[in-house]
């Protein structure tokens, strides 16, 4: 009887080592990947709990299950993950259950390429169910042996990143503990872990700025004994909605994976095997399902948000030098233009000397009174609109040696913002930023003929399309017609300079309607200029007279943060509701639309295909990209025949 059981168990045992190589089988470990390699863990920069389970050849019974319970996490530096799980992995009487606990050391050596080591450490417990064994004798001594016994083991892993290609090695079962079985036999029966290998490749290749990922993979797994296992496949991923895969895993199976992103935070997945061996259709197939739910943002996509913000919040800063060198570098321009074209130069050049002061050499550009586009100090001759003189004023700040024309520069209509121009000179246009769709006052920006454009690319992505007008008026006042009609005061969020007039202009037909103080005053100047709008009571005279006890109201404001003091006390004490205007409402990838309870995309910049157009129309031979998407649009223009490239540095010396 003794040798019957030892070797009923050692066939069972056995088909575990053959078919799993003794590490649980599971198809969805592309989502998973930290349960066999720990440098994996924390390297998404997610939190997140998964759930797994697993039933094999579903025609057998006591086929293999397996379960897991796992979670992922990171530090908020993201050199550092941590990972662990539990499992379960039973074949009929034999079963193995356990809990490993990794943590990983990320090191990045460009923002591209980096290395990641893990260790995991756990605990690992094999039992053999003596009830579901069926014996003559049901006192056999065997049945009474010592029939559970675990193991303390490690795992080792590293993966190597370089740009969207990743390569790794694990080492699972690193100790290769022996387990010994029963206490009533002249020799213990053992139980042998081999330690295992596992190689991963697998390369993304990115599409729609990363929104959909197609990648490619292969997965080997060997030990000493078994041959080795290859798995090869490709998997699509598109991060708001769906992913779906396919893979052939060696002597065993074809598998498919589809999931499906319920939220932003929940995702269920779906894994079927179909078995391809002599007895495929007599075993069954397997069926496998995960969920998975993560917590909050990526911290990887949060710190790429920040980055990207302080990219734009420096480029913004240095872009009053860069108008400031579009004058002073005319010189080098020369370099490129026809000797009858340098005569000309010169000769306006020599005309410019008798007309200016020694000062007017030194011109500073300011397209429009933006804080962001206003120079950091004074300093020779500042050239804008009257309107952008005067506003910039308002916003506190003076410009002295202000002109409104220059011989040999031409300021023409940006359809920005009130004031705002881009600057044409010697065939050279810089359109700063620029909106070429009427809005209301603002009118549609003119786009000069030239050899040499200097474009804004703020949205410079194809994702990037915004409504028109007429449609977003009629989308807006029919919410807010649902908020008014239950007393609720709404709450117009949109930029001081710019939205904030478009809106007091789109909505004056609501009553009452209040401004911010700011604002007020910003729309105070606007109609000194002659500009139509409903002169409208400041918050603060509105308050003092308990106007806002008078619900509903509408009220326009700056765009605040959610964590604003008068935006909270505007929320708490009156019930306000926040409908926030911006381009960025556009796209889920940036923060805008956490600021509103409503959000609602409208800008004062082009959109992409108008970005398009406007190049197309300006019929410029050389194009250059700044602020925003400037490789990526650079790139899209490239590819329609348009000479394109970013204007990497705030100067025109490497490029003309």
């Amino acid at each position: 009887m003794r040798k019957q059981f030892i070797v009923l168990a050692a066939f069972l045992v056995g088909i575990v080592n053959v078919n799993a190589q003794q590490l649980p089988l599971i198809s969805s470990y592309l989502n998973t990947s930290y349960l066999f390699n720990p440098a994996f863990s924390g390297i998404e920069g997610k939190t997140e709990i998964s759930v797994l389970n697993r039933r094999q050849w579903t025609n057998i019974q006591g086929a293999p299950e397996t379960q897991f319970m796992a979670f992922n996490g990171n530090r908020d530096d993201l050199k550092f993950g941590y990972s662990g799980y539990a499992f379960n992995d039973a074949t009929d009487i034999v079963s193995r259950s356990g809990f490993y606990g990794s943590y990983a050391w990320h090191v990045k050596f460009t923002d591209e390429n980096s290395l990641s080591l893990g260790l995991g450490a756990g605990y690992v417990n094999n039992s053999i169910n003596s009830s579901g064994i069926r014996v003559p004798d049901e006192l056999d001594p065997v049945l009474y042996s010592q029939l559970s016994s675990g193991k303390f083991d490690l795992n080792f892993g590293f993966n190597l990143q370089f740009g969207d290609f990743n390569i790794g090695a694990a080492v699972p079962n690193l100790l290769a503990p022996k387990v010994d079985f029963g206490d009533n036999f002249n020799s213990p029966y053992q139980y042998h872990y081999m330690r295992h290998y596992v190689v991963n490749t697998q390369y993304n290749v990115q599409m729609q700025k990363g929104l959909m990922t197609l990648s490619p993979f292969v997965t080997v797994r060997a030990n000493e004994v078994t041959i080795p296992q290859v798995d090869a496949g490709l998997m699509f991923n598109h991060k708001e909605y769906f992913y779906v895969g396919a893979a052939y895993r060696s002597s065993y199976a074809v598998t498919s994976n589809v999931g499906i992103h319920v939220t932003e935070n929940i995702s269920l997945g779906y894994a079927y095997d179909f078995s391809l061996n002599t007895y495929g259709f007599a075993l069954g197939n397997s069926h496998e399902f995960m969920l998975r739910y993560t917590f909050g943002e990526s911290k990887k996509d949060k710190r790429l948000e920040n980055e990207i913000k302080k990219l734009k919040d420096r480029q913004r800063r240095q872009s009053g030098d860069l108008e400031d060198l579009l004058n002073d570098r005319l010189d080098e321009f020369k370099d490129e233009i026809t000797e009858q074209q340098k005569s000309l130069f010169d000769a306006e050049k020599e005309a410019m000397k008798g007309e200016l002061s020694e000062a007017a050499y030194g011109i500073n550009f300011v397209s429009h009174a933006h804080s962001d586009h206003l120079p950091s100090k004074n300093g020779g001759t500042i050239l804008s609109s009257i309107e952008t003189n005067e506003i910039s004023g308002l916003r506190g700040f003076t410009m002295k040696n202000h002109v409104e024309s220059l011989d040999g520069f031409s300021l023409i209509d940006s359809g920005h913002v009130l004031g705002s121009k881009g600057l044409l000179f010697d065939d050279i246009f810089y359109t700063g930023d620029i909106c070429t769709r009427e809005r209301g006052f603002l009118k549609a920006a003119k786009i000069p003929k030239c050899k040499t454009l200097i474009t804004e690319c703020t949205f410079g992505l194809p994702e990037f399309s915004f409504p028109k007008m007429d449609e977003i008026k009629n989308q807006v006042n029919q919410l807010i017609g649902e908020l008014y009609s239950k007393g609720i005061p709404v709450i117009l969020m949109g930029y001081q300079l710019g939205k904030a007039q478009t809106l007091t202009q789109m909505f004056g037909n609501w009553d009452p309607l209040y401004v911010h103080d700011s604002i007020k005053e910003m729309n105070t100047l606007h109609r000194k200029f002659g500009i139509s709008l409903k002169d409208c009571l400041g918050h603060s005279e509105a308050e003092k007279n308990g106007l806002l006890e008078k619900k509903p109201w509408v009220m326009i404001t700056p765009v605040l943060s959610s964590k604003n003091k008068f935006l909270q006390e505007m929320k708490s004490k009156y019930g306000a509701v926040t409908i926030g205007f911006s381009g960025w409402a556009q796209s889920k990838k940036f923060s805008f639309g956490r600021r509103a309870d409503y959000s609602v995309t409208m800008s004062d910049h082009c959109d992409f295909n108008e970005l398009v157009d406007m190049v197309i129309e300006s019929g410029a031979e050389q194009v250059y990209t700044i602020h925003g998407f400037v490789d990526e649009f650079a790139a899209h223009l490239n590819k329609l025949g348009i000479n394109a490239q970013p204007l990497v540095k705030n100067s025109l010396d490497d490029f003309i």
